[in-house]
């Protein structure tokens, strides 16, 4: 690079136009921003939890709630910035894997990040390719959930797999989590256990399905 230091670009910093976005002619882009967020930020955090033992439902319910607030914030407050979404990470299933069970975590991890705003030149200069291993061995870490899942039960192993071979083949773990929750409660439909479909599957499976046309 031709040089290390490089000061960060604020041309973008609220560069919003609010009454702009109520316009229905946006309502579109808002809905199908919405779908993909929520479903990328339910299916991160449900897959990251599932790897921390809680001694009940509803304290794994505040972990949720607090990580949802969580991303809804940073995603609002990097709108300001003129920025992508700043959202969870399936990344942070390594800090989990080493104890990292409070947002002090994320804060530490926060505040190394500073310097290297000012680092952009240097960071460009690594290759896409040497962060590979590390999204390996997140997976592998991700995968090893795999033994919690009732193979008994044709719809829960189809699904499943599907979920498993759609997030890397589309590069999106929202699109692994849409397949997975639209051919889970198709497949329960079609088995005839309707029964064990509750409302609120359903609601996401359409939801889902409106996913589909989005993307």
């Amino acid at each position: 690079p031709q040089s290390i230091f490089e000061a960060p670009d604020f041309s973008l910093f609220m560069q919003i136009d609010i009454l702009a976005a109520l316009k229905l002619s946006v309502l579109p882009a808002i809905l199908s921003l919405f779908i993909v967020n929520f479903f990328d930020a339910t299916s991160t955090t449900m897959g990251l939890l599932s790897q921390i033992h809680f001694e009940s439902q509803h304290e794994k319910g505040v972990y949720i709630k607090r990580a949802l607030i969580a991303d809804s914030v940073g995603g609002v407050v990097s709108s300001f910035f003129g920025i992508s979404p700043s959202v969870i990470f399936v990344e942070s299933s390594t800090a989990i894997q080493n104890g990292a069970r409070t947002g002090l975590a994320s804060f530490t991890t926060a505040l190394i990040c500073i310097p290297f705003i000012f680092l952009s030149p240097l960071i460009n200069v690594i290759p896409a390719a040497a962060t590979s291993p590390i999204l390996m061995v997140v997976g592998l870490l991700m995968l090893s959930n795999i033994r919690r899942i009732d193979f008994s039960e044709f719809e829960n192993s189809a699904a499943s797999l599907l979920t498993i071979a759609m997030m890397p083949l589309c590069y999106s773990i929202t699109a692994g989590a849409v397949f997975g929750i639209t051919s889970y409660t198709l497949m329960k439909l079609l088995l005839g256990k309707t029964k064990e479909i509750s409302p609120v599957l359903v609601v996401i499976a359409i939801i889902c399905c409106g996913w589909f046309f989005i993307e």
